[in-house]
C-alpha cells in the first residue's frame, strides 16, 4: 500500500488532536478543573459576575488545606539512591556498585542544580495535581556553531586518524556543540492531550502531546525545523472555544501553536503547527517518553484522572453560604416602625427621623403611638451547621484539624488512632510522589546517558554509613568531571527516600534512630541480640532498618559495647572467677562472640 502524501499525514493528526481536544474538554467541564483551580485562588462565588462576586464572604478553606498537604509530601531536595539491577551475566562484577554510585551522584548534581529548576518545576506540577494531574518533561537544550574542521579526519590523542569499523576516516561533522544543559520543565496540565485509547498507562496509549505558543521568527530560526517558509501567526484555532477565540489570538499575536507529538507506537515524534499543510518534524525517533506524569485518583479505564480537590466544592459553597447568611443578617441596618394615626403630630414624627441622638417627640396617646419591627430572627440551626461542614470538609480533604495546629481530640487514645489514619493517607500520597520523582530521575540518567556530548562536572559526597573515616576527614565534598560514557548503560533501579520528602519524617526518623540507640545501652537487650545475626536483623527491620552495612555497623558496635560491659564488670569483682556481676548483666561474653579490636579484653 503506497504510502499517504504528507499533506494527508498531517491531516490525519490533525483529526487526532481535535477528537483529543473534545475528549479533554468534556473531562474539564465534568469535574469543573477551572473552578478548582479558582477556589485555591479564592475566587469561589460560581455563576456571580466578579463585582458581586468580590463583595461575597469567602472563607477559602483550599488554600490552607493544599499549603498543609504539599509540604509534607515534596520536601525541597530529594535524595536520589541508583541500584544495579543486573541484565546479563557481565553485569554481574564488581563495578556494578561503583558505576550505580557515579550514577547517583551525577542524578543528585543534576537535581541540585539550579539551572535545571527541578524544585521549582516539581512544586509547580504537584500543585496541578491537585487539580487536574502533574506532568513534567526533562530535555536537553545546545548551542552548536559550525565546526572549522568539518570534512577533515578525526584525531585521536596520538594525533592518528580515527576510522570506522570498515577502516574508512571519521570525518568531522558540520556542526559542532558548544555549550550544553539538561532542564526539567512542567508541562501545564490544559495544553496536555493523549488518545482517544485513553489507558491508564501513560506509555501504553497511542500517543500523547502538548502545545506550546512560539514566535513565526524563532520558529523560522530553528534549523530543527522544516517547511517553515509559509508559516503564519495565529495558526487556525479551530479547537478553540467560541468565546476565548479573541483573546487566545489577542495574547499570542505573532505566535504560532505548535503541537509536539510522541507516536508511542511507532516510537516517532512529530511537531505540527496548527493550520500548517506540512511537518516541521516528522518521524524523529526516539527510545523512552521523556514525560513523567503524576495522579493521585485514577478513574479505571481513563487516562485523565479524579481531582482530588473536586470533592471539596461542595461543603467549601456550602461553608461560604453560611457565613454570607450571618453577615448579612449581621449588617441590617434598615430600621422599619409602625405608628398609630393621630397618636402622634407630623412633626413630633420628624424628628424621630431626622433628629439627632437623645431627641425625644411628644406622643398624644398613653399608649405607645410607635413600635419596631423585629428583625427576622436567625435559625441557631445555622451556628451549629458550620461546625458539620468543617467536618465534612476535613472528611473530603483528608486534612485533619490537628495537622491544622488544632486539638480536636480528648483522649491520647483517640489522637494516637487519628494521627495513626492520618499517616496511612499521607504515606500513600507521599510514596506516589516519591515513585514520581524516581521516575523523572531515571529520565535524568536516560537523558544525560543518550544527548550529553560534553564532559560534565559532578559532585561526589561522602557517605557517612559507608565507614569510609579517611575520606571524610579529608573533605566531605570532591568535583570530578566526567563524560556520558561513564555512565555505561547498566539497568538501574532509581528510587527517591521518602524520608527526604518532609521534615516530619525526619523527625520521625530520628526518634526511631534514639530507640534503637536505647537498645544498644541495655546490657540485656544488648546480650540477646548479639547472641543471634537473625534476631538483631528482625529487631531492626521493626524500626526500619535493613541496609546491610547498617546492620553491620551496628552488630559491630554492639560486639564492642558488649565487651567493654564484661571487662567493666570483671573489675568491679576485683578479676576472681568467682565474682558475681549486677543482676541481671551476664558474667562472661557469649560463646561465638566476635572479638572488637582495640577494646580492652
Amino acid at each position: 500500500m503506497p504510502k499517504a502524501n504528507q499533506t494527508a499525514r498531517v491531516t490525519r493528526w490533525q483529526e487526532r488532536i481535535v477528537a483529543a481536544n473534545r475528549i479533554y474538554k468534556e473531562w474539564e467541564e465534568s469535574y469543573e478543573c477551572k473552578h478548582l483551580t479558582e477556589y485555591y485562588c479564592g475566587k469561589q462565588w460560581r455563576g456571580w459576575g466578579d463585582d458581586e462576586a468580590k463583595d461575597k464572604y469567602v472563607t477559602n478553606l483550599f488554600f490552607p488545606t493544599l499549603e498543609i498537604r504539599l509540604p509534607s509530601l515534596l520536601f525541597y531536595k530529594p535524595q536520589a539512591k541508583c541500584e544495579p539491577r543486573p541484565s546479563r551475566a557481565d553485569d554481574l562484577n564488581e563495578q556494578a556498585g561503583a558505576r550505580a554510585e557515579l550514577c547517583q551522584h551525577t542524578i543528585q548534581t543534576l537535581i541540585d542544580k539550579k539551572e535545571t529548576r527541578f524544585q521549582l518545576q516539581t512544586l509547580l506540577a504537584l500543585k496541578d495535581a491537585e487539580f487536574r494531574f502533574g506532568l513534567v518533561e526533562v530535555g536537553y537544550s545546545a548551542d552548536w556553531v559550525d565546526n572549522p574542521n568539518a570534512g577533515k579526519p578525526l584525531l585521536n590523542e596520538r594525533d592518528e586518524a580515527m576510522t570506522d569499523d570498515t577502516g574508512q576516516s571519521i570525518m568531522g561533522p558540520d556542526r559542532i556543540v558548544k555549550s550544553e544543559s539538561l532542564y526539567v520543565r512542567r508541562i501545564p496540565p490544559k495544553t496536555f492531550r493523549v488518545s482517544l485509547s485513553g489507558l491508564n498507562v501513560l506509555e501504553e496509549n497511542d500517543w500523547c502531546g502538548y502545545y506550546e505558543w512560539h514566535y513565526v521568527e524563532d520558529v523560522k530560526k530553528n534549523p530543527k525545523y522544516r517547511n517553515t517558509a509559509d508559516l503564519q501567526a495565529g495558526g487556525s484555532l479551530k479547537d478553540m472555544p467560541a468565546l476565548s477565540r479573541d483573546d487566545e489570538r489577542e495574547r499570542h499575536r505573532g505566535m504560532v501553536k505548535l503541537w509536539k507529538i510522541w507516536d508511542l507506537r511507532g516510537k516517532v515524534k512529530h511537531v505540527i503547527a496548527d493550520g500548517a499543510e506540512k511537518f516541521l518534524v516528522e518521524g524523529e525517533p526516539f527510545t523512552y517518553l521523556p514525560l513523567a506524569a503524576i495522579k493521585y485518583c485514577e478513574a479505571p479505564d481513563e487516562w485523565y484522572p479524579v481531582p482530588p480537590t473536586y470533592n471539596w466544592l461542595s461543603p467549601q459553597d456550602e461553608y461560604n453560604e453560611s457565613r454570607e447568611m450571618q453577615r448579612a443578617h449581621r449588617r441590617r441596618f434598615t430600621r422599619r416602625y409602625t405608628f398609630m394615626d393621630g397618636g402622634i403630630d407630623q412633626s413630633e414624627l420628624d424628628k424621630l427621623e431626622s433628629g439627632e441622638d437623645g431627641v425625644y417627640a411628644k406622643r398624644n396617646t398613653p399608649d405607645d403611638p410607635i413600635k419596631p419591627v423585629a428583625d427576622a430572627p436567625l435559625d441557631g440551626a445555622i451556628w451549629n451547621q458550620l461546625a458539620v461542614i468543617k467536618d465534612d470538609f476535613r472528611e473530603v480533604s483528608g486534612v485533619s484539624g490537628d495537622q491544622r495546629g488544632v486539638v480536636e481530640t480528648e483522649t491520647a487514645t483517640q489522637a494516637n488512632i487519628v494521627d495513626m489514619r492520618s499517616r496511612i493517607r499521607e504515606s500513600s500520597a507521599r510514596r506516589q510522589v516519591a515513585e514520581w520523582l524516581g521516575d523523572i530521575c531515571h529520565l535524568i540518567l536516560c537523558t544525560v546517558r543518550e544527548k550529553m556530548q560534553l564532559p560534565f562536572w559532578i559532585k561526589i559526597n561522602s557517605d557517612p554509613a559507608a565507614g569510609d573515616v579517611e575520606g571524610m576527614l579529608k573533605t566531605a565534598q570532591l568535583w570530578k568531571e566526567i563524560t556520558s560514557t561513564d555512565l555505561g548503560d547498566l539497568d538501574l533501579d532509581i528510587s527517591v527516600d521518602v524520608a527526604a520528602l518532609s521534615p516530619v519524617s525526619e523527625d520521625q526518623q530520628r526518634l526511631v534512630w534514639n530507640q534503637v540507640l536505647a537498645l544498644l545501652t541495655n546490657p540485656t537487650l544488648l546480650l540477646l541480640l548479639m547472641q543471634s545475626e537473625v534476631l538483631l536483623r528482625k529487631t531492626l527491620r521493626m524500626y526500619g532498618i535493613t541496609s546491610d552495612a547498617e546492620v553491620k555497623e551496628i552488630q559491630k558496635v554492639g560486639a564492642s559495647m558488649l565487651q567493654i560491659q564484661l571487662a567493666m564488670q570483671a573489675s568491679a569483682g576485683g578479676g576472681q572467677p568467682g565474682a558475681t556481676a549486677t543482676a541481671g548483666q551476664p558474667t562472661q561474653p557469649p560463646a561465638g562472640m566476635p572479638a572488637a579490636s582495640g577494646m580492652i579484653q
